[in-house]
């Protein structure tokens, strides 16, 4: 009998997500690209299929927390819902019970183009508070062109921290990853050591969390309508690596110890409060910052995690609060009636323009590669294509990767040449490569 190794499968000739293309390439249950050893190293494939490490008793703990919380708002309050005035009322409280303990210590606060950071910098505005606020991106993204376009039109002292200028290294990640949740590759922590430059010892006020109370999270994944966990799964597909996996062995990897069907809460909400936010992207404080989340208020939590599913869809209530807050930091929002996605899009027309219709940024005039989508919050092509610091980070770890023996050559080739050529699926999976490095560099993931 030949004892001859059976070559690599053929890389697909496009790496945009078809649908067969798991059944087409898959070798038994393991996905083809990875080596065999790498495919059974749970908390790597995880990582790769759903961007998750997943903490189950912090996921747990945010499970409990958040049944409690509106437990207690049903007990005190019923159902009823707030008017505006009310409303504002709520988050005022929320905002000085937060800072109440921290009174005197320097505030800092991201500023982004959503709907959370703004109308929480308003209210610390309101109580008298003036948060540092400072903005990460780059030129062709919308958080950055819409938070520079606020800042000259209200004269707003916001520091914009620039990732084409950006010093990116693979130690900084490296340190990052070993003491973050946050894994997904991107350039925010790296930017919160800049804001420690400006800032040294301060309170990061953070709108953690209030997305997944005040929207239904359900209309940004793939499976929008039907099985919760599905939906949760198709959203979570960070690195579009999911089209390369059996279904089988994907719902192998997700998560579920936290959640219950038994619990008051649907279980999308269990899911994305407990394995999105609590077990991945709540941030943590260090010797240079203290975290608050005024949004992370139990009245605050209890109120919307008990309002019904019309007022949550597409964020429709907290939307409609937002606009009558009446604040000019959120003059983008001025004629623009749509809402959820419809609203997402008539931004971007107004900003980068639709059809014939100029926009506010010309995106040809930029001297610098721009974002593939301006909706991107960080775009690894068009920050190699800028940084050369970034630059050497894709190219070292790229380098350092093949030495691991995690993925397939094939694999690796054809992603990295469809990277350099702008292919908007390669960046992605590209993005998940390095992930997967630094996290097996950094100890959160044992080889």
């Amino acid at each position: 009998m030949s004892t001859t190794a059976r070559p690599d499968p053929k890389p697909p000739r496009s790496l945009r997500p078809r649908r067969t293309l798991a059944t087409r390439l898959a070798r038994r249950d393991e996905p083809w690209f990875v080596t065999p050893e790498a495919a059974r190293n749970t908390p790597l494939m995880r990582l790769l299929a759903v961007a998750l490490l997943p903490d189950e008793d912090r996921a747990l703990a945010g499970v409990e927390r958040a049944e409690r919380a509106l437990q207690s708002w049903r007990a005190e309050h019923g159902d009823r819902a707030l008017d505006d005035g009310e409303l504002r009322e709520l988050l005022q409280q929320c905002v000085t019970d937060a800072l109440a303990p921290v009174a005197g210590t320097p505030l800092t606060s991201g500023i982004s183009s959503g709907f959370d950071s703004r109308p929480l910098i308003q209210t610390m505005w309101d109580l008298g508070h003036e948060p540092t606020l400072y903005c990460c991106g780059q030129p062709g993204n919308i958080d950055w062109d819409v938070v520079q376009w606020l800042r000259e039109r209200m004269g707003l002292d916001v520091h914009m921290l620039d990732t084409t200028t950006m010093p990116f290294s693979l130690e900084q990640y490296e340190l990052k990853r070993a003491t973050s949740l946050d894994l997904p590759l991107g350039a925010v922590g790296l930017a919160n050591d800049l804001v420690d430059q400006l800032v040294p010892r301060r309170i990061n006020v953070h709108g953690f969390l209030n997305d997944t109370l005040t929207g239904d999270n359900r209309e940004k994944a793939k499976s929008a309508v039907g099985d919760d966990r599905a939906a949760f799964i198709g959203r979570n597909d960070q690195f579009l690596l999911q089209q390369l996996m059996e279904p089988s062995f994907i719902d192998r990897l997700a998560p579920s110890a936290a959640v219950s069907p038994d619990r008051e809460l649907d279980l999308y909400r269990q899911y994305d409060i407990a394995y999105r936010q609590y077990s991945r992207i709540r941030p943590f404080d260090n010797e240079h910052q203290t975290h608050v989340f005024p949004f992370e208020d139990e009245r605050w939590m209890g109120y919307w995690l008990g309002r019904p599913l019309e007022e949550r869809a597409a964020q429709t209530r907290w939307m409609a609060f937002v606009r009558g807050m009446g604040s000019e930091l959120l003059a983008d929002l001025e004629g623009i009636e749509e809402e959820g996605k419809r609203l997402r899009w008539a931004r971007k027309w107004r900003f980068y323009g639709h059809k014939d219709t100029p926009g506010l940024i010309d995106l040809d005039a930029l001297d610098v590669t721009p974002q593939h989508e301006p909706a991107f919050p960080f775009d690894p092509y068009a920050c190699a294509r800028n940084n050369p610091t970034f630059r050497a980070v894709v190219e070292t770890s790229l380098a350092r990767v093949r030495g691991r023996r995690v993925f397939r050559e094939s694999f690796l080739s054809a992603v990295e040449t469809r990277f350099w050529a702008g292919d908007v699926t390669a960046s992605k999976m590209l993005n998940g490569v390095v992930t997967a490095d630094i996290a097996l560099a950094s100890g959160r993931i044992d080889e």
